[in-house]
This record gives C-alpha cells, sequence and structure tokens, in this order.
C-alpha cells in the first residue's frame, strides 16, 4: 500500500476554506458551509491506495488510468443466434456446429456453407454474415434465407466497443458495477483503489457505562452501538469504540494512540463523542492542542449539534468532536461525518433532497434546526415526499430520531405547510 498526497488543488480550497471557519463559537458556521469544509478537509486528507480485486472493487474509487488490455470483443463474433453462412444467395449447405467458447476457425467458410452458431460465438474467417433463427429454415441439410441479410448483418467486430490500449476508467472515477464489468472485460482482475478511511471512535466521558442499565447519575453509552455503523455505511471502516476517561490526560492519550497508531492500525480519521462544549469537564479543545491540531470549526449554527468540532492534524488528518447529547451528537455525525468521509473517499459532496412540509415546520431560532420526520403519504405518490414531524426530539433523546425515515433541514424563520423543505439522507 503507497501514500499519495492529493496535487489537484483541492488542498488550498480546504485551507482558504477552513480558515474562514476557525473560532466561530456564538452562532457558529453556517450548517450549508459547514458540510462543504467537512468535505473540502477530506478531500484534502492523506490517501492511502491499495490494489483491490476486480469483484470487490465497486464502490470504490480509481487512482489510476485503466486501459483496455485487448480489444474489445477480442474477435469477430454473432450478434444473434443463428447461422454463420459463407458468400452466396442460398440455399446453404449446413456444417458443423460451432461451439461456444471454442477459437475462432482460421479455415474459411467456404461459398454456399453455413455453420449454426449462438449469440457471442466466433465466426469463422471469410463470414459472410449471421442469418438469425427467426429468418431461416434448415431442412435435408439446407438452409434456406426467408430474409437475405446484408454483408457484415449481425456480426461484432473485434475491438467495436473498445480498442486495445484505449482508456476504460480514469483517476478519480467512482467505479460503479458497469465500471467493474468493463474493466473485467477489459482483462483486468484487480484495480488500484483509495483505501477505505480508517476511522478511530472515542467515547469520551466518566458518566458513560457500556453495560446494563446505568445507576442514578451516569448514562448509557449510545455511541457506541451507533457511531461505527454509521460510519461503515458512509463507506469507511470502524472497529469498536473505544471508552475514554473525562480528563485532559487520558483524552490526549486516546488521541495519541488512534493517530499514532498505538496497539493498531493507524487512524486516518479521528471521531469523538462529548467534551465539545466548554465547560469545565470538556477537555477537547485543550486536547486536540496539544497534540498540535488546528481547530477549523468550533460551532455550527444548527439545532441540534451547535457544539461540534472540526480539526485538522499537522499531517491533514481530520478529528470530528461531536457533541455529547445522542440526538445531537448522531445528526452531526450524518451531517458533516457524511461529507467528511465522502470527500476522503474521493466522492462529490453529498447531496441533499427536498419533501414538502405536510404541516408547519417552525424555527424562531438564527439557527439551522433539523428536524426528524416521517412521511406524511404513502411513499408510492408521484412528486416530493410529504414529511411530518416527529415528537420528542429534545438533544439528549433518541425516540424521534428512531423512528425517522428523514431529516427535514428547515432554515431560520421556519417553513409553512406545503412548502419545500431540504432533507438530510439518512445512511440507514
Amino acid at each position: 500500500m503507497t501514500l499519495l498526497s492529493p496535487v489537484d488543488g483541492r488542498v488550498h480550497e480546504a485551507s482558504a476554506t477552513a480558515t474562514a471557519g476557525r473560532g466561530h463559537r456564538g452562532v457558529g458556521v453556517d450548517w450549508h458551509e459547514a458540510r462543504r469544509i467537512a468535505w473540502a478537509l477530506g478531500a484534502a486528507a492523506p490517501v492511502r491506495i491499495e490494489t483491490v480485486d476486480i469483484t470487490s472493487a465497486s464502490g470504490r474509487v480509481a487512482t489510476d488510468v485503466a486501459r483496455a488490455l485487448a480489444p474489445l470483443p477480442g474477435f469477430d463474433s454473432a450478434a444473434m443466434d443463428g447461422w454463420a453462412l459463407g458468400p452466396g444467395d442460398g440455399p446453404w449447405r449446413i456444417g458443423d456446429a460451432i461451439p461456444m467458447g471454442s477459437a475462432p476457425d482460421p479455415v474459411v467458410l467456404a461459398a454456399g456453407t453455413a455453420r449454426p452458431l449462438t449469440t457471442g460465438g466466433p465466426v469463422p474467417a471469410g463470414t459472410h454474415a449471421v442469418l438469425r433463427s427467426e429468418d431461416g429454415v434448415a431442412d435435408g441439410g439446407l438452409l434456406r434465407a426467408t430474409r437475405v441479410p446484408s454483408p457484415g448483418a449481425h456480426i461484432r467486430r473485434a475491438g467495436e466497443e473498445s480498442a486495445g490500449g484505449e482508456v476504460l476508467v480514469r483517476s478519480g472515477d467512482l467505479l460503479t458495477p458497469p465500471r467493474c464489468a468493463l474493466l473485467a472485460a477489459g482483462g483486468h482482475d484487480a484495480v488500484r483503489v483509495r483505501a477505505r478511511p480508517r476511522v478511530a471512535a472515542l467515547t469520551l466521558g466518566d458518566e458513560v457505562h457500556g453495560r446494563g442499565v446505568p445507576r442514578p447519575g451516569s448514562v448509557r453509552d449510545v455511541f457506541g452501538p451507533s457511531v461505527p455503523p454509521i460510519i461503515v455505511a458512509f463507506g469507511a471502516e470502524a472497529g469498536p469504540a473505544r471508552a475514554v476517561p473525562d480528563d485532559l490526560d487520558g483524552t490526549v492519550a486516546a488521541l495519541e494512540e488512534a493517530i499514532g497508531g498505538l496497539g493498531g492500525p493507524r487512524a486516518d480519521i479521528v471521531v469523538t463523542t462529548g467534551g465539545t462544549a466548554h465547560g469545565t469537564g470538556d477537555h477537547l479543545q485543550a486536547a486536540l492542542g496539544l497534540v498540535g491540531a488546528r481547530i477549523v470549526i468550533d460551532g455550527v449554527a444548527v439545532r441540534p449539534g451547535h457544539p461540534v468540532m472540526l480539526a485538522v492534524l499537522p499531517d491533514g488528518r481530520v478529528v470530528l468532536g461531536l457533541p455529547g447529547n445522542p440526538l445531537a451528537g448522531l445528526l452531526c455525525l450524518v451531517a458533516l461525518g457524511g461529507p467528511l468521509l465522502a470527500g476522503a473517499l474521493g466522492r462529490p459532496l453529498p447531496a441533499l433532497g427536498t419533501a414538502v412540509a405536510a404541516d408547519a415546520l417552525p424555527n424562531p431560532t438564527r439557527s439551522t434546526r433539523l428536524v426528524a420526520c416521517v412521511r406524511a403519504d404513502s411513499g408510492d405518490a408521484a412528486g416530493p415526499a410529504r414529511v411530518l414531524a416527529l415528537g420528542r426530539q429534545d438533544s439528549a433523546m433518541l425516540r424521534g430520531l428512531a423512528s425517522a425515515e428523514a431529516v427535514a433541514v428547515v432554515p431560520p424563520g421556519g417553513v409553512a405547510a406545503d412548502e419545500t423543505v431540504e432533507t438530510l439522507p439518512l445512511p440507514w
């Protein structure tokens, strides 16, 4: 595996954009701008490259140009089931059938001769045309045409789709299933791609317990079961979340272990939960400074999720600090973690959707409001979905999000009933 530094100018885009977001507490960075910053930081981060088998390359992003290793198709072949015809107007004497998978016969097909074959089978040298099965009648060893094909009819010529050496995939292309199929047809068994980012998830807080019903004064860890699967759903790799003591030394040690690869693979991205506010028990900002990180975003104009953070390590790797309240943390992971990982994977900034508010979605604040919704229609109506807000959406609650089919992105001032509203796609 090799390491690639971005050279396409996106580093400058990320740096310039990120500087604009530094130090914003108060209202915070605009939510849409924060998504663009997160994507740009991911796109500018160091890239690992690996070679994967073509059968497991779908969804990855190519890092090299891939050319056809041979003409495509590699030989003249039949485009239809029927007979390969030698020169002449018929009738033709029927010869031996051409088996599928056989090599092209170099013996020239004689005039007045026909050989049965199936779609994709190699046509013999000298074939005048292929007569479709429905256009011929075989009787007593002779073939007569009910419709005589024109010269070259129903023959796929070697190289008509792609010449040998022709570019099939370019660096930066998303390897869709059809592109993987094209690479396989062009002779490739493996392809070089961006490696999936390795993400270390850290859960900060002494009050967080990972098993059973917590005692009064403690809370159950809800991020351990949810954050790694969301990261994986976005296309990255993530192991189990690690619990971290709620003190400065413990936070620094956990960050150093994750970014330094102590005891395991070095993380490409670190995602933390908790410790992002500026209370006496919140140590993430100070810990980031001690490991040399530069804070790019310190608060976003969004409810819930205002105290979210983004920081960049000296080598360009990124730390995403999520709020500790469950709804706020998970919505920030979807809203900012999705673009961050998309950038790191070489994918475009994920687009927002649209829906129609079935009822008013108020927002008296100056911040974007994220509202968990369900569909108010049957789901099979034409046009945008109609969405209705769920209840129980305090930033510390999960009931609303657990039932959500969409998240409405409500601008300051709110959205009236029957108006269009942006929606944040959910990765589950």
